[in-house]
């Protein structure tokens, strides 16, 4: 009888293990989709007043900037390839504010 006592503990600590992995899984991928949808309404606030092929072109812009600061410095730096000393501390200073 023990042992049917162990496999069954083994198994519902299993089950508790792949249930707590979906539930992270599920919030990860919602708040991942808050994200994006605050991106977007940022991104259409910020356009009032552009129409047509401008504004088109703006919300592809505001889209595609990177939102982590890793991200950003790891655009910053690729644009700044082949400047050197207080030219590209200038220019990283400059980039990271803006957001890439």
């Amino acid at each position: 009888m023990k042992r049917t006592y162990s496999a069954s503990r083994s198994t519902l600590t299993l089950l508790v293990a792949v249930l707590a992995s979906l539930g992270s899984t599920f919030a990860t991928s919602a708040n991942a989709q808050d994200s994006k949808q605050n991106k977007m309404a940022e991104c259409n606030h910020a356009s009032a007043g552009k129409t047509g092929a401008d504004r088109q072109a703006f919300m592809s812009a505001c889209l595609s900037k990177p939102t982590s600061p890793q991200a950003r410095m790891k655009v910053c730096n690729q644009r700044a390839t082949g400047k050197k000393g207080d030219d590209r501390r200038e220019f990283m200073s400059a980039c990271l504010r803006n957001d890439g």
